[in-house]
């Protein structure tokens, strides 16, 4: 006796689960880096060093050569 079994659709749905599951771990570290910035940003550290560390971490999420950082007066609505 031969059975034959069409496994096309199941093996399309693991590798949509394996694709699913990267996203999310991806996601998570991305979440996990911008928490840690924002923690940088608001930390007592000088001025300097946290300018330093949230390079540090932007890096991770994109590679970039330079950085420029705008700081904004919200109460002024000036830079």
């Amino acid at each position: 006796m031969i059975v034959v079994e069409d496994i096309t659709g199941r093996k399309r749905a693991e590798e949509e689960l394996r694709r699913s599951r990267n996203v999310a771990e991806r996601l998570a570290h991305e979440k996990a880096i911008i928490a840690e910035i924002g923690r940088i940003i608001s930390s007592t550290l000088e001025i300097e060093e946290v300018y330093e560390k949230f390079v540090a971490e932007a890096r991770k999420l994109i590679p970039f050569d330079s950085l420029m950082i705008n700081l904004i007066n919200q109460a002024e609505n000036a830079w």
